[in-house]
């Protein structure tokens, strides 16, 4: 998982300098030795009328927030290293104790070993920090290819490791709710890929995986951890002017460490297309599905399926609008809620030149659950100013 998010990095700084030639409000980067260096960075200002997010007694709030990310790429004859780093923070200023803030850094090397035959070695660091609480994420892969003509074989591996923040719930002894929830996954993929043409190939995958927790048995005296696999075929694609990404379907089996837990299977998928509907509009189509681990009660894991539809379109070459639709859905197995989530955004960017833009947007946010009254919305209207190079 970690090289799907990771490598397209890879193509981010390109695709910038492609534009540049074409957009007159493409950035053009900064050259340093033998990189090319991409820096955003954007302060705004909003107001909401749920800042905690909660369900009674709701506060609106005004509050700042500053973001910031830089992209590299190498300009190397062979070889490429490409990195990525951003990261921001968000305060309050009319409630306490709602302040958030987030990181994450990822960095891939690709070594051409053969003209036929790459490696690409990834690693990354994640750090969400909500109500002084911190969330980190380890990241770390290797992924060898070769390519024989047409068919391209490919194996890689993973490990994630996730540890969450100190949230003082004390329920067996001295362990806490935090404590036991971290866990890590390792993952090993094998993938056959056909080239049907140069616009497009297929593929087929099957990886599997092993899920260890840092304390197995959680508060309610169940053993953690899962063994699990996914079966599963797709096609990338690259039609000019047209439509260009990835999707896949599957099948994922997990099967949790605690026999008194039953095997979970489900239909498991995965797509990232963008379909240029004009020279002016494009689409963007991004869902993936998983099992995922739970510590909740009574249940082997969670469904987790999300589906994200955005459109962006340019009124003029500098006034952009952009919308998008987030429907993300958790279903706990056996015993656990059903959680939605539901998030609509609209917003317009005026580029005043390639390197400074105005920008405003609303956006809306629903959560939904099985559970009893939890169920709270939070709108926000944002403006901002946004520089980068």
């Amino acid at each position: 998982m970690v090289l799907a998010a990771v490598l397209p990095i890879c193509a981010f700084a390109p695709a910038f300098a492609q534009q540049a030639d074409e957009d007159p409000y493409a950035p053009l980067g900064i050259r340093a030795g033998t990189f090319i260096m991409y820096p955003e960075f954007e302060i705004r200002e909003g107001i909401t009328d749920n800042a905690a997010g909660a369900v009674q007694g709701q506060e609106s709030s005004t509050f700042t927030s500053i973001q910031g990310q830089v992209s590299a790429q190498s300009d190397w004859a062979r070889h490429s290293l490409t990195g990525l780093l951003r990261g921001g923070f968000t305060t309050f200023q009319d409630v306490s104790g709602e302040d958030d803030s987030n990181l994450d850094a990822d960095v891939t090397l690709t070594l051409d070993v053969r003209s036929d035959t790459q490696l690409a070695l990834a690693a990354g660091y994640g750090l969400d920090t909500e109500d002084n609480i911190d969330d980190k994420t380890y990241r770390a892969g290797a992924e060898l290819s070769h390519r024989f003509n047409r068919l391209t074989a490919s194996v890689r591996g993973t490990i994630n490791e996730f540890d969450f923040g100190d949230r003082g719930t004390v329920s067996l002894g001295s362990l806490t709710e935090d404590a036991v929830a971290d866990y890590d996954e390792k993952e090993v993929a094998a993938r056959l890929t056909y080239e049907v043409s140069p616009a497009w190939s297929v593929f087929g995958e099957v990886s599997t995986n092993r899920r260890e927790f840092d304390q197995q048995i959680d508060l309610g005296g169940f053993l953690r951890g899962s063994d699990g696999y996914i079966v599963s075929i797709g096609a990338n694609m690259d039609i000019a002017s047209a439509l260009r990404g990835s999707v896949s379907v599957g099948r994922q089996v997990q099967s949790p460490d605690d026999p008194s837990f039953s095997k979970i299977e489900d239909v498991v998928y995965a797509a990232n297309l963008t379909w240029d509907a004009t020279g002016l509009t494009n689409v963007t189509l991004d869902a993936q599905s998983d099992i995922g681990e739970t510590t909740f009660a009574g249940s082997p894991g969670v469904v987790r399926r999300s589906v994200t539809l955005g459109v962006n379109h340019a009124l003029k070459r500098n006034i952009e609008l952009n919308g998008s639709v987030t429907y993300a859905r958790n279903e706990f197995v056996s015993t656990g809620p059903v959680e939605t989530e539901i998030t609509s955004r609209f917003g317009i960017a005026y580029l005043l030149s390639r390197n400074v833009a105005l920008t405003a947007s609303y956006s809306r946010f629903s959560f939904e659950t099985t559970a009893g009254n939890a169920d709270y919305t939070a709108n926000s209207f944002v403006v901002g100013l946004r520089l980068r190079r």
